[in-house]
């Protein structure tokens, strides 16, 4: 856990923003159409951009390995902007997988249940995990 005095709390909590905005995007892209879509992805380089600059900065003993894996989640962006598959209802608009919803017990009705696929946003997730680590936003 980050104590939040810790002089490193800051540029953490805002790493952590960028990972969770891409991984939200995950969650978001699998629900829209081709054409919708491709503006997530757009969103997701930008944020990735983003978070570079913001890591070259920030952690500078670490940008070299940070750089590395956002240019591969920048890849796997495009390889998935790229596809356009058609799907069945109730499964993924994107790769057409079952989709599945999770109940998170929040009492709040926008984040009580989260849809996601099982299956495209896999490498995404685990170079989001990887980033976390290079961070230190796993341990918030």
């Amino acid at each position: 856990m980050i104590r939040l005095d810790s002089p490193n709390a800051k540029k953490i909590f805002r790493a952590a923003g960028y990972t969770d905005r891409i991984n939200g995007f995950c969650r978001k892209y699998i629900l829209e159409s081709y054409s919708v879509r491709k503006d997530t992805f757009q969103k997701m380089k930008s944020e990735c951009l983003a978070f570079s600059e913001f890591s070259k900065i920030q952690f500078e003993e670490r940008k070299d390995a940070i750089q590395i894996l956002i240019n591969e989640l920048i890849i796997e962006i495009e390889n998935l902007e790229a596809m356009n598959e058609i799907t069945q209802e109730g499964h993924c608009k994107f790769c057409n997988s079952p989709l599945k919803t999770y109940d998170t017990l929040v009492s709040d009705k926008i984040l009580r249940f989260i849809t996601v696929c099982p299956n495209c946003p896999e490498k995404i997730r685990h170079l989001l995990n990887k980033l976390d680590w290079a961070t230190g936003a796993v341990f918030i």
